[in-house]
């Protein structure tokens, strides 16, 4: 993540593969995923460091920061 965009804002992958969610900017960000499968849970506020979920279901899963409006990004599952 940058300051205040998701980079890049759409990711494909398998399902069971693990999908980091890096923050370096020192601003505080979280992530809460629009849709998306029961085991996958919304990641709280980081600033920085790297979080990950593992998505074993496939789908498109919408998430975006309820901080700053219109960060989005997309992780399509195949």
């Amino acid at each position: 993540m940058r300051a205040s965009v998701f980079n890049p804002t759409s990711v494909t992958v398998a399902k069971g593969v693990a999908v980091g969610f890096q923050n370096d900017s020192g601003i505080d960000h979280n992530i809460v995923f629009d849709s998306g499968p029961a085991e996958t849970t919304n990641i709280g506020l980081i600033s920085s460091g790297t979080q990950t979920r593992i998505f074993n279901t496939a789908g498109t899963y919408a998430l975006h920061c309820t901080i700053h409006a219109g960060m989005n990004a997309t992780v399509v599952v195949q």
